[in-house]
C-alpha cells in the first residue's frame, strides 16, 4: 500500500501537468515542452519565498505558495506574448520547438542561480506519517490529493460557469466564430498559458515537501505529464487525470518493487507505456472507450 500511496502522490502530479498541456494545446493547438519547467518553477518559488531546507526565515506557507503561483503564472503569460505571440502564425512545428528552447533556457537561468543545488521546504503540516490499510502515507501526500482535487473542482467550475472560461472553449471549439462575435482568440493565447503555467506551479509547490527540487527536473515530469496527456486521448480532461493517476501509480509499482541493479531504468517506464497504448489504442484509452460507446 505504501507504494500505491507513492504512486497517487506522483499520479496526482501528472495529473496537474497533463492538464497543463491539454489547455495550452486545447486553446492554441501548441505542445507546450516547456510545462514541466513551470512545475520546477513552482517548486523554487516556493522554496524561495517560504525559506528552503526546512527553515522558517521565509514568508508563511500558504502565502509563499500563493505568491509562487501568481509569479510563475504572470511569467508564463509574459514568455508566450513576447516569445510565442509574434510567431503565432508560423506553424505548429516551430512553436514546439520554441518552447524547447524555453525550456532549455528556464533551466540554464535557475543552474546557474542554484548552481545545480537541490533544495526542499518544509512540510504544509508536521507529523509523522499515517499507517493506512497496512502501508504508510505522509502528511504531504494527503495535502498533494487535497489540492490537485480542489484544483480540478475549480477548473471545471471556472470552465463552466465564467464567462471567461466560456470564452476558453469558444475558442477551442471555433476560433474564427468566436472572433466574430467579439472574443479574441489571440489573447487567450496569453491567458491559457498564464493559467496552465499558475495550475504547474501549484502542482510543483505542493510536491516541493515530497521530493526536492533541482533545475533539471522539468523534462522528467514534462514527458510524464505528456504520457498522462496521451493516455486521456488529447481532448478529455477527465481522461488525463485518469491517465495520470493511472501512470503514477504504474510507476510508484515499478519503482517499488524493481530490483535494485534497475532502478536506473525506471525513468523509461512511462515510455513503454506510452508506445504501448499508441500501438494499441492510438486515440487514447479514454477517448476509444468513448468512441466504442458511442
Amino acid at each position: 500500500m505504501t507504494f500505491l500511496f507513492a504512486g497517487l502522490t506522483v499520479g496526482a502530479i501528472n495529473a496537474l501537468t497533463g492538464l497543463g498541456l491539454l489547455i495550452v494545446y486545447n486553446v492554441t493547438g501548441v505542445i507546450n515542452f516547456a510545462q514541466g519547467d513551470f512545475v520546477m518553477l513552482g517548486a523554487m518559488a516556493a522554496i524561495l519565498f517560504a525559506g528552503a531546507n526546512g527553515h522558517r526565515a521565509g514568508l508563511p506557507l500558504i502565502v509563499a505558495v500563493v505568491l509562487a503561483v501568481m509569479c510563475v503564472s504572470a511569467l508564463g503569460g509574459i514568455l508566450e506574448r513576447t516569445v510565442l505571440h509574434p510567431r503565432r502564425k508560423s506553424g505548429p512545428v516551430l512553436l514546439l520547438i520554441m518552447t524547447v528552447g524555453i525550456s532549455l533556457v528556464l533551466e540554464g537561468v535557475v543552474l546557474v542561480i542554484t548552481s545545480s543545488q537541490s533544495y526542499g521546504l518544509r512540510n504544509f503540516t508536521p507529523g509523522p506519517a499515517l499507517s493506512v490499510f497496512g502501508g504508510t502515507v505522509s502528511l504531504q501526500s494527503l495535502w498533494v490529493f487535497g489540492v490537485t482535487g480542489a484544483a480540478l473542482v475549480a477548473l471545471y467550475l471556472f470552465f463552466s460557469r465564467t464567462r471567461v472560461g466560456k470564452a476558453f472553449r469558444a475558442c477551442e471549439i471555433n476560433p474564427l466564430a468566436a472572433s466574430l462575435v467579439g472574443i479574441r482568440p489571440s489573447r487567450y493565447w496569453t491567458y491559457a498559458f498564464a493559467l496552465a503555467a499558475g495550475l504547474s506551479a501549484l502542482a510543483g509547490a505542493v510536491i516541493a515537501p515530497v521530493t526536492t527540487a533541482t533545475y533539471d527536473m522539468g523534462l522528467a515530469l514534462t514527458l510524464s505529464g505528456f504520457v498522462a496527456w496521451v493516455l486521456g486521448g488529447l481532448v478529455s480532461p477527465v481522461g488525463v487525470v485518469v491517465g495520470g493517476v493511472g501512470l503514477g501509480v504504474a510507476q510508484g509499482m515499478v519503482n517499488g518493487y524493481l530490483p535494485l541493479g534497475l532502478v536506473a531504468y525506471a525513468n523509461a517506464f512511462p515510455f513503454v507505456i506510452l508506445i504501448a497504448v499508441l500501438v494499441v489504442r492510438p486515440n487514447g484509452i479514454i477517448r476509444s472507450l468513448a468512441e466504442r460507446r458511442v
